[in-house]
């Protein structure tokens, strides 16, 4: 959290930070405001039970145009959940 505003979205990699301690510190910080969590990973895609911790899923090599529209969507869908209180994020 920066200057106490949760961002608006968290890109990370799985190499970098240990995704799935981020993304369930973020879940459980503030309840009803969480943000939407991007995986980039070299992996296959995680088909674990933590897998549905994160909104989505991009393997590398990353296309950035690709993870620029996934960025942009998810916050868009953030945007409207936040003007719409009845609807929950679900997982990608």
């Amino acid at each position: 959290m920066v200057s106490g505003r949760l961002p608006d979205i968290v890109v990370t990699d799985s190499k970098t930070v240990d995704p799935i301690a981020l993304c369930k510190l973020q879940r459980h910080a503030q309840p009803g405001e969480s943000f939407p969590v991007i995986l980039l990973s070299d992996g296959p895609q995680p088909t674990d039970p933590h897998a549905s911790l994160f909104d989505a899923y991009v393997q590398k090599p990353v296309d950035f145009q690709q993870l620029l529209s996934l960025v942009s969507q998810l916050t868009i869908e953030r945007q409207n959940l936040g003007s719409d209180s009845d609807i929950n994020m679900g997982s990608s």
